[in-house]
């Protein structure tokens, strides 16, 4: 893959929980460049810095319901000694257009050149949905 963007880790419900995740997959396999996560025992001495926004590249306002939890989950930061602050959304109209058209020439390409791209055994049919119709509005040529 040309850029290595891929999510890893798994939902919980507190940051202990991810913590205690990474820290028994530390386990079996460490990132050597990083420090080792370990089990988090208590709230973080660390004061962060954190931004948020609730609009859209497009310029259009999220779902409200949605806006008003990210503005609930600020707030709660802030109780908890962090600095929020919200911003505009940092994204132009441009760089989605850029993204759905990256992840299309991705899907197109693990669709039809994943067993060259990723292992010979590759099964296409393990696929999700997404994948399989992003590669088609992508430029498959039926």
């Amino acid at each position: 893959m040309p850029v290595n963007i891929l999510h890893q880790g798994v939902l919980t419900r507190t940051v202990r929980d991810t913590a205690a995740f990474y820290a028994g997959a530390e386990k079996y396999r460490r990132a050597p460049k990083m420090p080792e996560v370990g089990l988090v025992q208590g709230p973080g001495k660390k004061r962060l810095r954190i931004v948020m926004f609730t609009d859209t590249p497009f310029g259009t306002p999220c779902h409200a319901e949605s806006a008003d939890q990210v503005r609930r989950a600020g707030v709660l930061c802030e109780e908890l000694g962090h600095s929020v602050k919200e911003i505009p959304c940092p994204c132009t109209a441009e760089m989605a257009d850029d993204f759905i058209l990256y992840w299309g020439l991705m899907a197109f390409s693990i669709r039809f050149f994943g067993p060259v791209i990723i292992a010979p055994g590759f099964d296409r049919s393990k696929l999700e949905d997404w994948t399989i119709k992003s590669a088609i509005t992508s430029g498959e040529i039926s």
